[in-house]
């Protein structure tokens, strides 16, 4: 996902555009279930789009078409912040007003294209 804020002087109502790719497509069968670019134009700020107001959310991909022999992810945050993760965190540790989340991947073997 990439958004991208509008600038405060432009003609339009939109305050940023989300853009996202769907490898495997999505729902409707039939439909949009190819492969595909989704472009999202938003009028609201984004703050005012997210859930929580203040969200943070990312994705990262650990796997590629080469294999990987050692990557990291380190994710820095305020110690007052709660974070939730779909997997656990292999190491926390606090310094001084932060929270550190750190992942470690080796040995990553590379994805098999199901392209013909």
């Amino acid at each position: 996902m990439l958004m991208v804020q509008l600038p405060q002087q432009h003609a339009s109502a939109f305050k940023f555009v989300e853009l996202d790719w769907n490898p495997g497509g999505h729902e409707p069968a039939g439909v949009y279930d190819t492969p595909h670019f989704d472009f999202h134009f938003y009028t609201i700020d984004v703050a005012q789009r997210n859930a929580f107001a203040d969200y943070f959310g990312e994705v990262v991909y650990t796997q590629s078409t080469e294999p990987i022999a050692r990557a990291e992810y380190v994710l820095i945050t305020p110690k007052t912040r709660t974070f939730f993760f779909n997997k656990p965190p292999q190491k926390t540790e606090e310094k001084g007003d932060t929270k550190v989340f750190s992942y470690v991947f080796e040995n990553v073997p590379p994805m098999r294209s199901t392209l013909s």
